[in-house]
């Protein structure tokens, strides 16, 4: 090889090299290198007018061609993505501040008072409602307020009941068994009532039953203030 086809060889060999290029477009230019110099010995070799050119300018004229295109194609310019647009999430809206506060005590039971009073006399203004009466203080223009109304707590006073207990009368036996008609009055001459009157008479009955049945009511009670509590009791129930 000649002193100038060393000279270009090194020159481009060394331009190659310098060149800031990916892995893969230098192993393209090496490629392309070869394949030219093995075209152009080939050339020489046949003795061919190529052949005879020097060797800038057989690469010029004969390797130009293939030069183009073992050029790799320049890779795309990178884009950076755009930045995503930060999504403002709207604010709440404020919670509507409540107008008419609802009363309470007697204003209030005025308020239901004269309301029942306009429903009653189909008073009340078209399209009026209940919080509207009360946002207006209770008072429809044109219209009479109803008087106020006090309600009365009325406590019933609750039935009395009888929580008195007879006293026990003596056991009746033979010696002490009256049959003589119930007395009316007292020893003092005050009458009895109903009910003392009513307690003699149970008495004078339990006593008789006592009397005919001891034998099996003492063995069913074992004595007679616990046959005459069962016997007073069944027949104030039966009253």
């Amino acid at each position: 090889m000649s002193k100038t086809l060393r000279n270009m060889s090194l020159a481009v060999a060394l331009m190659v090299l310098s060149a800031p290029m990916l892995g893969t477009e230098v192993q393209a230019k090496d490629s392309f290198m070869k394949a030219c110099s093995t075209k152009f010995k080939a050339a020489k070799a046949a003795n061919t007018p190529e052949g005879n050119m020097k060797w800038t300018d057989f690469m010029k004229s004969q390797c130009a061609a293939d030069a183009a295109a073992a050029e790799p194609a320049p890779a795309a310019p990178m884009v950076k993505p755009a930045k995503a647009t930060k999504v403002v999430k709207p604010a709440a809206p404020a919670a509507a501040a409540t107008t008419v506060a609802t009363p309470s005590g007697s204003f209030m039971q005025n308020c239901s008072a004269a309301w029942k009073d306009l429903k009653a006399k189909n008073a009340v203004p078209a399209g009026m409602a209940w919080k509207d009466f009360i946002a207006a203080k209770c008072v429809v223009t044109g219209a009479a307020p109803a008087p106020a109304v006090t309600p009365v707590s009325v406590k019933k006073k609750p039935a009395a009941v009888d929580t008195t207990m007879d006293p026990t009368p003596a056991e009746p036996d033979a010696t002490n068994v009256n049959q003589e008609p119930l007395k009316t009055v007292d020893k003092n001459g005050k009458a009895f009532t109903p009910g003392q009157m009513a307690a003699h008479q149970r008495a004078r009955d339990c006593g008789a039953k006592w009397r005919a049945n001891k034998p099996a009511f003492t063995a069913q009670y074992g004595t007679w203030p616990k046959y005459w509590s069962a016997c007073n009791t069944e027949m104030k129930a039966a009253q």
